[in-house]
């Protein structure tokens, strides 16, 4: 039996963060298909990003009722999968019938799925599907809470919360600067190995504390705040490198890919060699690659009194000379006092 398949699809950009792509799918003698038999639609991207989803469509008998069985498939770009920012709604109509929203679906692998099940009485089904695609404002508490939806986890968070700095149930200690944290080994080893193995270190020498450095107490706090209840500071911006690097030493990945995200958020040709340099030094060559192509065109513009040098001159010189060598280590001064010592670098390249 042929199956008639027809689709049209719309993208759009709503607004900063937030993109939708819309699928509108027709199929005829639906109720004819094979068992374990299935219609793929096709395959759809966004406007700006380049995830990927599709739908599988089935049939499915349930009793005395036969159901269109829906697999949503989401093949997420590196960087929404990297940010750890970024969920995916779904929502649309069967036959003009409003479906259940799958919202809150949050990304933070290569490939995910989600499945859905409506009533087909028809042997035509017709399908509106929209897929929105959200990033995660960063800058309040609020939003923040939509990582854990269910509400279990809202209570396990609440719970947590509670026992942060509450030394009455506390068995462990960290120190900063002569202030005091009492905090839960459960907990913290739950998060990270290498708490795990500083309780385990610890007890070998009968001791309940451990001092912290390289950090501040409000750092510390703000820290634990994530470990603890998934809070971030309202001020994540100024904050976000130092909790990068509690981080990092503690192998808490989620903080990480939230305050690596920020950098990108924030890039600008003001900020762009000093987010450069703090790449380069926590080895996130992504980040580098971003902030050097802004830094290029900065460089760029000292040459403007120059004849452009042959292509492959330029090419050479931005990747082994400027990069590497000495226009970095001058550019690190102050780019635009640069003109007389590029100018005689150029001449060394121009016959």
């Amino acid at each position: 039996m042929d199956h008639e398949v027809r689709q049209f699809v719309t993208l759009k950009k709503i607004r900063q963060g937030e993109l939708k792509s819309s699928l509108h799918m027709k199929i005829e003698n639906f109720h004819e298909l094979l068992n374990g038999e299935a219609i793929d639609s096709k395959k759809i991207t966004f406007l700006e990003d380049d995830s990927v989803w599709w739908t599988s469509i089935q049939l499915a008998d349930r009793g005395t009722d036969t159901f269109a069985e829906f697999t949503f498939h989401f093949n997420a770009s590196d960087t929404v999968r990297k940010a750890g920012m970024y969920f995916y709604f779904v929502s649309g109509t069967v036959n003009g019938k409003q479906i259940e929203p799958l919202v809150n679906i949050r990304i933070t692998k290569k490939e995910s799925s989600a499945k859905y099940f409506a009533i087909s009485s028809s042997n035509s089904l017709e399908v509106q599907i929209t897929m929105t695609l959200k990033r995660l404002g960063i800058t309040s508490e609020k939003c923040f809470m939509n990582f854990d939806s269910t509400v279990q986890k809202k209570t396990i968070i609440s719970n947590n919360k509670k026992l942060l700095n509450e030394e009455k149930y506390s068995d462990f200690t960290f120190i900063v600067e002569n202030t005091r944290f009492p905090v839960h080994r459960n907990i913290l080893s739950a998060a990270s190995p290498i708490f795990n193995e500083i309780f385990a270190m610890v007890s070998l020498t009968n001791s309940s504390e451990f001092i912290i450095g390289s950090t501040t107490p409000t750092i510390l706090q703000h820290f634990l705040n994530f470990i603890y209840w998934a809070e971030l500071p309202e001020n994540l911006i100024e904050v976000s490198r130092q909790l990068h690097q509690l981080a990092c030493r503690y192998k808490i990945e989620e903080l990480e890919n939230i305050c690596t995200s920020v950098e990108f958020n924030n890039l600008t040709k003001e900020n762009a060699f000093n987010v450069f340099v703090w790449a380069e030094q926590n080895h996130l060559e992504k980040l580098m690659d971003h902030a050097w192509n802004i830094i290029q065109f900065e460089i760029l513009e000292v040459f403007d009194s120059k004849p452009v040098p042959p292509s492959e001159s330029l090419s050479l010189m931005l990747k082994n000379k400027i990069k590497k060598e000495k226009l970095l280590q001058s550019y690190r001064m102050k780019i635009r006092e640069l003109n007389t010592e590029t100018n005689t670098f150029l001449n060394t390249l121009i016959p």
